[in-house]
């Protein structure tokens, strides 16, 4: 059953209109940043591209996971594929930072004596939050969005002939490789399913529940995956842990170790023997539905920076739990602010009760007002947060200082200054008078 999951996985690449308009674009830029949605095919189409020309040039060729293994790259270097750039799931605010010192340097590298070629994909919604920021804004012109380019008719057909899959042709609210991604998901892991089943978020969401009433094993199993961060490693499977237990005791699941390990069987990856959801899809409407139904387990077992991957999905519960998901917070700021795991406060609402919580003690709110979220903020251009920040930033002029280098928005410019001259007042000036005079 193994080898059969490692084989289905293994499909041949299909060179839809997409590739080719990507491969084109490639053969007359340096830079190319490949965007799309989740398991739209735009990470299969870099490293196609990758191979290819790797496959042609006399140089080293280099796959990185980090900008700072830019240094690494010596002078005969050629090409560079640096997948999912700005983060997978969602920003990964300490690369992104790091991304801000480093991207004039891919723009030297890409161009003059050394002419390297760097290939870079980024989930659409991601790069959009990025786009506008500064030191980031002259990747525009190297973006190749796959949503701009419609699937022909013939691409479709080698599609469903390739992957043989009974959803492609499908009326759905998903894409063509999103279906087919879903399909094999189910096809891999020996999930039956109706061949009147549609394929949709929707449809994928009452498979799950159905999942949740029926077969609590593998909602179980898939919980301990989420709560791993989609990344279960085998060696990490202890059905006594603590973390496990309290998973299952939150859920109210009496484990029972030969059915439970069973059910992971069919989450894993041969190559790279851990567990995981394959499917980003499945993965996203699982994060969606089970957040909602027990925000507690995540909220309490989450590693902070798993939480931080998960944020988005925390965004519609009661608050309640945001007021635990900020203790939680509060509870480890240090780590927080270390690494740079900021996106759960990227939500006007929990920054806000979490700023609250922080105000029972001076050290912990002096700590991080004075850390660099302020500038994050003012980089990114989030004018509620900056707002919200604003109002409490008197006297620390040399965090406000560090803000404005980075900024992106003349509007928070603006107010930032407006807040240096207004140091002696008892409350910082309002963001939106300065946007209403600019």
């Amino acid at each position: 059953m193994a080898e059969k999951r490692s084989n289905l996985r293994r499909q041949a690449f299909i060179k839809t209109s997409q590739y080719i308009k990507c491969r084109s674009f490639l053969d007359s830029h340096n830079i190319i940043l490949i965007t799309g949605d989740a398991a739209s095919g735009k990470t299969s189409i870099a490293k196609t591209l990758f191979k290819e020309r790797k496959g042609r040039i006399s140089g080293d060729c280099f796959q990185i996971q980090s900008p700072e293994e830019l240094r690494l790259i010596g002078s005969s270097a050629k090409v560079v594929l640096f997948d999912d750039v700005f983060g997978r799931y969602a920003e990964d605010i300490s690369m992104t930072s790091v991304w801000y010192s480093q991207m004039e340097k891919i723009r030297q590298m890409s161009s003059g004596s050394r002419n390297i070629v760097f290939i870079l994909t980024s989930a659409e919604d991601i790069f959009f939050r990025c786009k506008d920021r500064k030191h980031f804004n002259f990747l525009q012109k190297y973006v190749v969005p796959l949503s701009s380019i419609e699937l022909g008719k013939d691409d479709c057909e080698n599609v469903m002939k390739e992957i043989r899959c009974p959803y492609a042709a499908s009326p759905s609210d998903l894409g063509l490789f999103q279906i087919c991604g879903v399909w094999t998901f189910f096809e891999n892991q020996q999930i039956p399913v109706d061949r009147t089943f549609k394929m949709s978020r929707a449809s994928i969401d009452k498979f799950l529940e159905k999942v949740l009433q029926k077969e609590k094993d593998m909602f179980f199993a898939i919980l301990i995956i989420l709560v791993s961060g989609n990344n279960l490693s085998k060696k990490d499977v202890n059905l006594k842990s603590p973390k496990i237990k309290r998973v299952a005791k939150l859920i109210g699941y009496n484990i029972d170790k030969g059915i439970v390990t069973r059910a992971l069987q069919k989450f894993e990856l041969i190559e790279e023997n851990t567990y995981s959801i394959s499917s980003f899809v499945i993965f996203d409407v699982a994060c969606t539905f089970s957040i909602k139904h027990y925000p507690d387990v995540f909220i309490e077992t989450c590693e902070l920076d798993v939480l931080d991957k998960l944020s988005k999905y925390f965004e519609t519960i009661d608050e309640e739990h945001v007021e635990k998901l900020c203790q939680r917070l509060s509870s480890d700021l240090d780590r927080l602010i270390g690494h740079k795991l900021y996106n759960p406060l990227k939500n006007v609402r929990t920054l806000r009760i979490f700023l609250e919580i922080l105000s029972n003690c001076e050290e912990k709110k002096d700590k991080f007002l004075n850390s660099d979220f302020l500038w994050f903020t003012c980089w990114s251009g989030s004018d509620l947060i900056t707002e919200s920040l604003l109002r409490r930033m008197t006297g620390r002029n040399v965090v406000i200082e560090k803000a404005i280098e980075g900024c992106s928005s003349e509007v928070i410019l603006t107010a930032l200054k407006k807040c240096l001259r207004a140091d002696d007042s008892p409350q910082s000036p309002n963001i939106y008078e300065a946007m209403r005079k600019y």
